[in-house]
């Protein structure tokens, strides 16, 4: 009894502190703390509780103007819930209303991107079945494709795939109000002719992997495709479910000998890590943890088994890294701590030397399937966008960091 009466206070104690750390934290939350160094501007945006760019692998801006999703919605899940496409112009300070849209996620929004300084594309709903729209600035559409996109290449290949698994199986990247695409497990799609140019089905991936049976009997979806900047290979991952285990298989394709190869097995991944993305034309950058005594560090390579490079061996990786395109720093975030921080990162590779450009707050009701990532994103050298809730909404922020370079 007297052993019962003990385990039972170290648990009502451990109980109370996690109710008070709980109550602190919406009480007394943690102030924002940013680098004097590096001002931050919010974007400006419509009379919507919500703007986020979206994802952290590709850039929001073109010609000055800036492109992003507004939404009074906090959840995404439910059905038939709208959010709003807008373009907002930097040097005059407005912005202008581009569509409506039923497709769409916190994590990377309705998947907009610019195809050229005049014109858009994203993902839609229209009665239950994909589709993706190309509008000019003015909200007109000129044309209208039947499925959802992904990434779009520099030579406007489109990668597609199927929203409504990743819905099932990841739900903060999927669509929550669509049918399945009764295409191939991905598909490289010809923008301006519509043609397919490729489809990579189960039996590829599979006849593909170095390990037999490996995908027998398996789950099986596409998720993060990035083309290169050129459009001349195509990194994505491929993530199957195995007696309830959920694995990571990085995957590349070469357009130009029509090689799919693995880059990186879930063998090797296993351990820790995550956001592949490309550093240059022909190295991929990513999170990984290389054994069981480290901790997650930045590495960069085309070919894991080929060997890689570690990028500055002595500093942690953390979140959503990218390089700078004049290669001189990385950026990357942190997910929020207890105390709802997220952390957002550059690291100087000439001298192997961190600099915090900010600690900003979450509050707790932005975390989990609602949380915001920063994914910090380049405009250029000297300019960073990333996305926030410390003014406790959702926002648009760009940071210029020109006093550190």
């Amino acid at each position: 009894m007297l052993i019962f009466n003990k385990v039972l206070r170290i648990q009502t104690n451990s109980l109370i502190k996690r109710i008070f750390f709980k109550l602190k934290i919406y009480i007394f939350p943690r102030k924002t703390l940013v680098n004097k160094k590096t001002p931050y501007k919010k974007i400006k945006y419509p009379k919507k509780t919500h703007s986020f760019a979206g994802y952290y692998d590709r850039s929001p801006f073109y010609a000055d103007k800036y492109l992003f999703l507004a939404t009074d919605c906090e959840d995404y899940l439910l059905r038939n819930n709208v959010a709003s496409i807008f373009v907002y112009d930097n040097r005059l300070n407005t912005y202008s209303k581009i569509s409506d849209v039923q497709a769409w996620n916190f994590q990377q929004a309705s998947q907009q991107q610019w195809l050229e300084n005049d014109k858009v594309i994203f993902n839609d709903v229209t009665n239950g079945n994909p589709v993706c729209k190309i509008c000019n600035l003015e909200g007109e559409i000129i044309k209208t494709f039947d499925f959802n996109i992904g990434h779009i290449s520099k030579d406007r290949k489109a990668t597609v795939y199927d929203y409504s698994k990743l819905y099932e199986y990841e739900h903060e990247y999927g669509y929550a109000n669509i049918s399945s695409n009764s295409m191939s497990l991905l598909s490289i799609i010809d923008l301006d002719s519509g043609k397919t140019l490729k489809n990579f089905s189960h039996e590829d991936i599979a006849k593909t992997y170095p390990v037999n049976s490996y995908f027998e009997n398996t789950i099986i979806w596409v998720n993060h495709p990035k083309f290169n900047k050129s459009g001349s290979k195509l990194l994505f991952v491929v993530r199957s479910k195995h007696n309830n285990i959920q694995r990571s298989d990085l995957f590349v394709f070469d357009f130009a000998s029509e090689k799919l190869f693995c880059a990186l097995m879930w063998n090797d991944w296993k351990l820790g890590g995550h956001h592949p993305v490309w550093y240059d034309e022909n190295e991929i950058l990513m999170n990984l943890c290389l054994s069981e005594e480290s901790d997650m560090c930045f590495i960069r390579f085309s070919d894991f088994y080929k060997g890689y490079t570690v990028i500055a061996p002595d500093i942690k990786g953390s979140g959503h890294p990218t390089i700078s395109p004049n290669k001189k720093f990385l950026i990357t975030d942190t997910y929020p701590n207890r105390e709802g921080i997220q952390n957002l990162r550059l690291i100087d590779l000439a001298s192997n030397k961190e600099i915090s450009l900010g600690e900003f707050f979450s509050p707790p009701r932005f975390r989990k399937r609602f949380g915001t990532d920063l994914h910090p994103r380049w405009i250029n050298n000297s300019l960073i966008c990333f996305d926030s809730t410390m003014d406790k909404n959702r926002g648009v922020y760009l940071i210029d960091i020109s006093s550190l370079i």
